[in-house]
C-alpha cells in the first residue's frame, strides 16, 4: 500500500512504476504521481476499488510501503506491524536496518509487532527475546520460510508466525516435526486417569530432529549468520 502525490492510498508493491514509449523504458516514483496519472498506466487500482466486492469477513494483510526519499512521522497505530529486512540489506532509513531499531519504532509508535526477514532472526536470535520483552509479536517472511526445518527452528525460538508460499506443504511438514507420541500408560496410570482430573497426565516426549534434519541445520545456520 502506498500513497499518491495527492494523498490517495493505492495498491502497488514497488516504489517506481515503469512504462515503455517509443521503445524506451522509463520509471516514475509512485509518490510523485497524482492518482489520475497513476491509474492511466494500466490496470492499477486505488484502495477502494481493490476492496470492492470482497466479503466483509475476509481479512487483509496490508503492507504500507516506506520510500527512502520521504520523511515519515511516527504515529500511534494500533494493530499495525512494522516490516523490516532486519539488516540483511541496508537502507537509507536507519529504522529499517536492524531488529533493535524495529523494536524502538514499534514501542514509540504503539505498533503491535514486527514482520522481519527470516534471515535476520537467524543471524540475531537473541533479538527474539527482546521483541518478546517489549510485548510485541514477531512474524517472519522470506524464501527460508519455504524450508520446513527453518520454520520449525523459528517455532522453537519463539517466533509467533511465518508468511510462506507453500502453506499446506509447510504446515504438514512442521506438524510432523512437532508431533509427539505420548507413552503407553501403565495400568496404574490408566487407573489414575480414571480417578479424577487432579492426577497428572503423562509427560510428553521432547520433539527430536532426525540425523538428516540435524545435518541440514548444521549446514544451513552458518550460511545465515555470515
Amino acid at each position: 500500500m502506498e500513497v499518491t502525490k495527492d494523498g490517495c492510498p493505492i495498491v502497488f508493491h514497488d516504489n517506481f512504476i515503469y512504462t515503455e514509449q517509443d521503445g524506451k523504458i522509463s520509471g516514475k516514483r509512485v509518490t510523485d504521481l497524482p492518482l489520475d496519472e497513476f491509474l492511466s498506466y494500466g490496470p492499477q487500482k486505488d484502495q477502494d476499488k481493490a476492496f470492492e466486492g470482497v466479503d466483509a469477513l475476509v481479512g487483509f494483510n496490508v503492507e504500507l510501503k516506506f520510500d527512502d526519499d520521504l520523511d515519515y512521522q511516527e504515529e500511534e497505530l494500533a494493530g499495525v506491524y512494522f516490516l523490516t529486512v532486519g539488516g540483511t540489506q541496508i537502507h537509507a532509513d536507519a529504522r529499517r536496518n536492524s531488529l533493535e531499531e524495529a523494536v524502538r519504532l514499534c514501542r514509540a509508535g504503539g505498533l503491535q509487532g514486527i514482520v522481519s526477514e527470516a534471515r535476520a532472526v537467524f543471524r540475531h536470535p537473541s533479538a527474539v527475546a527482546r521483541v518478546k520483552e517489549s510485548d510485541l509479536s514477531l512474524l517472519t517472511y522470506g524464501q527460508l520460510n519455504n524450508v520446513p526445518e527453518a520454520v520449525y527452528m523459528q517455532h522453537l525460538m519463539g517466533v509467533d508466525g511465518v508468511i510462506v508460499d507453500l502453506v499446506q506443504e509447510i504446515a504438514e511438514a512442521v506438524s510432523e516435526f512437532a508431533a509427539v507420541v505420548a507413552p503407553e500408560p501403565s495400568p496404574e496410570e490408566g487407573q489414575a486417569g480414571r480417578l479424577g482430573p487432579d492426577r497428572a497426565a503423562p509427560a510428553k516426549k521432547t520433539p527430536n530432529f532426525s540425523q538428516r534434519e540435524i545435518s541440514f541445520l548444521l549446514r544451513l545456520i552458518p550460511e545465515l549468520v555470515q
